[in-house]
């Protein structure tokens, strides 16, 4: 449940984050800061999930359930939030 939660919490913040501040990553015309952003978000999310399996002592085995599910409240979330934005933009 711990590992629900912080999923939770990350996907709030990377969608608060792309809300008001998605136009300075997502500029074509900036196409370094673009890059920057692909590139450093998977170290960004190392260290997210990296010291909280140290934290709580997970074996290797168990950093992979713990990672799924981190991942899932987010895949879930944005499949509601994507199927209403396809409909607002267009």
């Amino acid at each position: 449940m711990y590992f629900l939660i912080w999923g939770f919490l990350v996907w709030l913040g990377a969608t608060l984050i792309f809300r008001f501040f998605g136009h300075f990553f997502f500029n074509p015309e900036n196409a370094l800061l673009l890059l920057l952003s692909y590139l450093l978000v998977v170290p960004l999310i190392f260290l997210l999930t990296y010291p909280l399996y140290k934290l709580k002592g997970l074996k290797k085995d168990e950093r992979l359930k713990a990672a799924m599910f981190i991942a899932l409240p987010g895949m879930f979330i944005d499949t509601i939030v994507f199927s209403y934005l396809s409909k607002s933009v267009y």
